[in-house]
């Protein structure tokens, strides 16, 4: 489970330490409703609003998953908590959680219920998502020198409003997104001891409605118009994380390095896919164990071209393409497998060295990359390997050529 920007994209690059391994006890589904609702609410509640133990504290909207998680926030510090929801259904649940002091969320009477409880004194904390005269009310209930956490983005108020009232009051806006880029081990410090705990059992997921993805608008409107209680989750449907590996029968699929252990291993991974055209690029004719391989795949029905060529050769990359491309067929993906080693210590790393590992890897690349672009390819794959981010010893050739591959995704991606 994950924090990310754009995480209805189909792909997304997580910050790692915005990422966790999901507890056993809990599906995905339970997972996604934690992340953000508790980030945001410890953030709040923990980080600016320093709650602790006898502190009372005033959540609006704590039906929500943000008030939600305020509220299990809260009691676990050992405060008293005081509430606001929407709906009598609402405002029910919020008492079975053991909150004393609820009120509605659609009337400033709230703050009467709020000043009565606490014998006009008002409360330590209040965290906000309401606008308008509530904005007023809520501050109306906040004690002095207590300290006022504003999660809305409409009728915000300025430093002077609030120093008016004359109360000492702390106030902030809350944004830990715009935290996270300036202080990202303080956001990403929170998302993993909110792990850590609940991974604990020590914080419960959120109560959620889930919609599928196909029907996602119906979860945004639900949630524009606050029909839920907890967190809403659009699930995907089964094997949506596959999608990026289609593989279809009336397509060719060029395996470069195609007759060494990765790409016989690819090219078996292909054909079990569904593939029944593949074409096996190599420089040398096929081993006995390469050999053996092909003709397992032929008598599944899977048509295997072998070509003798090196990828670091313009002619021979075309006549792979020709070949992919023969009898009106389509060539629909390319797995690039081939590469050489030639270590050496970094001293002693000539040229020639070097030109034997970057030419399968950088030349070959970029000549397929050249060759294809007018292609509409339903995948470009690239080996690369760990060692172009860690290296090791007598490899620094071979963590270039990977390097390059690294960079290489990014500009495809691009065309």
């Amino acid at each position: 489970v994950a924090v990310a920007a754009g995480a209805f994209s189909r792909y997304v690059i997580a910050d790692a330490r915005m990422a966790s391994r999901i507890p056993a006890h809990l599906s995905d589904e339970e997972a996604a409703t934690m992340p953000v609702a508790y980030v945001t609410a410890w953030f709040a509640l923990r980080h600016l609003g320093e709650v602790k133990r006898g502190d009372t504290v005033l959540v609006h909207a704590a039906a929500g998953g943000v008030g939600l998680a305020a509220v299990h926030l809260a009691q676990r510090a050992g405060a008293e908590v005081f509430a606001t929801a929407g709906t009598d259904a609402k405002r029910e649940y919020l008492r079975r959680l053991g909150v004393r002091h609820v009120f509605s969320s659609r009337s400033l009477d709230f703050a009467e219920g709020v000043l009565a409880a606490t014998n006009g004194r008002g409360v330590d904390i209040v965290l906000n998502s309401l606008a308008g005269d509530f904005i007023a009310r809520s501050f109306a209930v906040t004690a002095a020198e207590g300290r006022f956490l504003e999660l809305g983005k409409r009728d915000l108020w300025t430093d002077d409003q609030v120093a008016s009232l004359g109360r000492a009051i702390k106030y902030f806006i809350i944004d830990w997104g715009q935290t996270s880029r300036s202080d990202p081990a303080l956001v990403a410090g929170i998302f993993q001891e909110i792990a850590r705990l609940a991974a604990e059992g020590a914080l419960a997921p959120l109560p959620r409605r889930t919609f599928p993805a196909s029907e996602g608008v119906h979860g945004f409107r639900g949630g524009e118009q606050a029909r839920h209680t907890g967190k809403i989750v659009v699930t995907q449907p089964a094997g949506a994380t596959d999608r990026g590996a289609v593989v279809r029968a009336d397509a060719a699929y060029l395996v470069t390095g195609g007759l060494g252990g990765l790409g016989l291993l690819v090219a078996g991974w292909l054909a079990a896919r569904g593939a029944r055209h593949l074409v096996l690029a190599g420089r040398r004719a096929p081993s006995a164990e390469a050999a053996a391989s092909i003709a397992a795949m032929e008598r599944a029905g899977v048509r295997v071209d072998v070509v003798r060529a090196d990828v670091s050769v313009p002619g021979d990359v075309e006549r792979m393409v020709e070949v992919s491309e023969r009898d009106g067929r389509a060539l629909a993906g390319i797995v690039h497998c081939a590469g050489v080693l030639d270590p050496g210590v970094l001293e002693r790393l000539d040229a020639g060295h070097m030109e034997r590992v970057l030419a399968p890897k950088v030349l070959g690349t970029w000549l397929l990359h050249r060759r294809t672009l007018g292609t509409p390819l339903d995948f470009f794959v690239m080996f690369s390997s760990i060692g172009s981010v860690f290296g090791a010893p007598g490899q620094a050739n071979h963590a270039a050529a990977n390097a390059f591959l690294d960079a290489f995704a990014f500009e495809r991606c691009r065309r």
